[in-house]
């Protein structure tokens, strides 16, 4: 799938593929390694066009909870969901059928599929998660500021002709930051500086935790057209809501320290 540079999905590029035999389109809402967030609405508008007899998956797990989801323009027919990231025991997820809305502030459905997860397991999740869709605004404005100050001590604490974020703050997760550690005289890996950095006590990804460690280039990077060099140079940085601003002040100057002991 070709992606534009910003990560974004390229409708056009993907509505030439399809026709009256896809039956299914599926991929992230919010890309789990850069934090780009697709526009649902678009992709759900063109394949109404383009293959109206197909079905729409969406991977929400980096999203749902965390930025608005419009259920009546999307429309998604199935709904990945993980109860883990926002609080939940690993392994509480679900595949929720196109019943999955929300309604008064809270879950209602018909069916989802369970696999492993008991049903307790899954009305806490429905629970929990219904709780932070009605409190998601306030966590949101919080999140941004965050990533604002992360930022702005990142610039102050390393001359920024090393680094640079990867997408726009307007196409991205707040809780997700993107880095790419070159464009100036030194290429800088982000899989050596996570190493360095979990010497500090720094918890950071190179990449997607699907990808760690792997001798390839991230294949997301490359898709959006970065070179293999450049693809090297990615740090992966998240947020939630229980870090402090203190805490993100601190894993900047970590970050440019480590960027000084490469």
């Amino acid at each position: 799938m070709k992606l534009l540079r910003n990560g974004k999905l390229d409708i056009v590029d993907l509505s030439s593929k399809l026709d009256e035999r896809t039956r299914l389109v599926a991929f992230h809402w919010v890309q789990s390694e850069t934090g780009a967030v697709q526009d649902l609405a678009a992709v759900r508008s063109m394949m109404q066009a383009a293959a109206p007899q197909a079905c729409l998956m969406v991977d929400a797990i980096q999203g749902i909870g965390k930025l608005p989801f419009d259920f009546e323009a999307v429309h998604p027919d199935f709904l990945l969901v993980s109860g883990q990231k926002f609080g939940l025991p690993s392994g509480a997820a679900l595949l929720y059928s196109e019943a999955f809305r929300p309604a008064v502030k809270k879950l209602r459905f018909e069916r989802h599929a369970v696999g492993r997860l008991t049903p307790p397991f899954a009305l806490l999740l429905a629970e929990t998660l219904g709780g932070r869709l009605a409190t998601m605004d306030g966590d949101l404005a919080y999140i941004r500021d965050l990533r604002a100050g992360f930022l702005a001590e990142l610039r102050e604490a390393l001359p920024d002709d090393c680094w640079r974020e990867t997408i726009p703050a307007e196409d991205s997760s707040p809780y997700i930051v993107h880095l790419l550690f070159s464009g100036g005289a030194q290429t800088y890996q982000g899989a050596i500086l996570t190493r360095i950095l979990a010497k500090y006590g720094a918890s950071v990804a190179s990449g997607s935790a699907c990808d760690a460690e792997t001798d390839a280039p991230s294949r997301v990077l490359t898709a959006m057209g970065f070179p293999r060099a450049e693809a090297y140079s990615a740090l992966r940085v998240s947020f939630f809501d229980s870090n402090t601003p203190g805490e993100a002040a601190e894993l900047a100057r970590m970050i440019a320290r480590a960027v000084r002991d490469y």
